[in-house]
């Protein structure tokens, strides 16, 4: 079923914090709201390009945007190291992230509706759970079922220094998350580690990223360790830096 597939999409999937919105974030003694940097309105053609720290690169490009009345749908293609995977998500601004279907080469991931990975409104410390669950496609028939569940963390305002700039206060997130896919009796598993900074101007500057694969619990293959750096990009139409 493409081993190597399902694990470069699980770490797609650990990506899905781009938020590129512009203003400042305000806080309360027991919640942080952030969503000057996890909400935005990016437009068709805008870009992240990352410099992988193995010499690789990673693309994350809005293919298509879908305006609703609070929220707004994206369809993303990202291009690691020549591995490309298409994203379905959902943004309700002032609000959440959601997870939809995905597109891995032959493999398609399809979701009822998109599910909540992340709450701009967080308290520090405190990790949100989230589920993913949806009907695994092989060649247009269905060949099983997938979850992609774990947590996610907002661990605090930290300073940052990329070739973009320093960053004083940029949000630092830490994700664990496990992909499962079973396909008759066959089980295979992606486990997911990742660290991400991100900032009120640029979106995600700074990641880590690591992850292990398996099949019925024997070991598969190892993605990274990887750092990922954010080398420029396109906002609104206007490209940066």
């Amino acid at each position: 079923m493409g081993a190597r597939r399902v694990l470069c999409l699980a770490a797609v999937l650990a990506l899905v914090c781009l938020g590129q919105a512009r203003g400042s974030a305000a806080a309360t003694p027991e919640t942080v709201d952030l969503t000057p940097y996890l909400d935005g309105f990016p437009e068709i053609g805008d870009f992240h390009m990352f410099n992988r720290s193995d010499g690789q690169t990673l693309r994350a490009e809005i293919l298509d945007v879908r305006e609703g009345k609070k929220s707004t749908g994206y369809e993303t293609e990202y291009d690691e190291a020549g591995d490309l995977e298409q994203e379905f998500s959902e943004t309700v601004h002032g609000q959440e992230e959601r997870l939809g279907s995905a597109i891995s080469g032959d493999l398609v991931f399809a979701t009822r509706r998109p599910k909540r990975v992340q709450s701009f409104v967080v308290v520090p410390g405190m990790p949100q759970s989230f589920k993913v669950g949806s009907a695994l496609f092989y060649h247009g028939r269905r060949a099983g079922k997938a979850t992609l569940a774990g947590t996610s963390t907002f661990v605090g305002f930290e300073p940052v220094s990329t070739p973009l700039g320093d960053f004083a206060e940029a949000a630092h997130f830490h994700r664990e998350q496990t992909f499962t896919i079973k396909v008759h009796h066959s089980v295979f598993q992606t486990i997911s580690i990742s660290d991400s900074w991100i900032t009120v101007e640029f979106g995600t500057v700074f990641a880590h990223r690591e992850a292990h694969s398996y099949q019925d619990g024997f070991p598969l293959e190892t993605f990274g360790p990887f750092d990922y750096t954010l080398d420029h990009g396109q906002y609104q139409g206007v490209p940066y830096p």
